[in-house]
């Protein structure tokens, strides 16, 4: 049996750092798994997310055999399918784009990745797009809600120990 690609990894020491760009001009952020633990099939990891000079938040991300869950809604449903459909939260709508796409980031081209693509209410309030690379996680996002762009793409990535 083929091992799935997992496209959000939750081990202990990942760290992604990313070059973000919106109406504020160009920053950094930087996302780290810092515990996680396993109960029964649930995977439950304390992440932190540190954006520019701003305080860094703590929150947990959820991996279920049904799907990763975050603090802002449903990453992803699993298991992953083409052209799968999901509401993240009471307000935007995704949908699987590829789960083959090649995406050239700050850091390198990557392949085989997970391309969503998003609306807010029906494309009234934005929309956008998030890919993510087997064994990395979230390389590049791109948004525009109501006027205000944002876009972030992998700079630098740090793989979680070995042991």
């Amino acid at each position: 049996m083929l091992k799935k690609p997992d496209y959000f990894p939750l081990t202990p020491g990942l760290k992604l750092v990313y070059d973000t760009r919106d109406e504020g001009g160009q920053r950094s952020m930087t996302f780290e798994v810092l515990s996680a633990s396993k109960k029964g099939r649930v995977t439950t990891a304390k992440c932190r997310q540190i954006y520019a000079q701003t305080k860094p938040i703590e929150y947990e991300v959820v991996r279920k055999p049904r799907g990763i869950y975050t603090p802002w809604g449903k990453e992803f449903p699993l298991p992953l399918a083409p052209d799968l459909a999901w509401v993240r939260n009471e307000h935007q709508q995704c949908w699987v784009d590829a789960l083959d796409a090649s995406i050239t980031v700050s850091l390198g081209e990557f392949k085989d990745c997970l391309r969503v693509w998003w609306t807010i209410d029906e494309g009234e309030g934005g929309s956008g797009e998030r890919c993510y690379a087997p064994g990395v996680g979230l390389i590049y996002a791109n948004s525009s809600e109501d006027g205000d762009e944002f876009e972030m793409s992998l700079s630098e990535f740090y793989p979680a120990p070995k042991g």
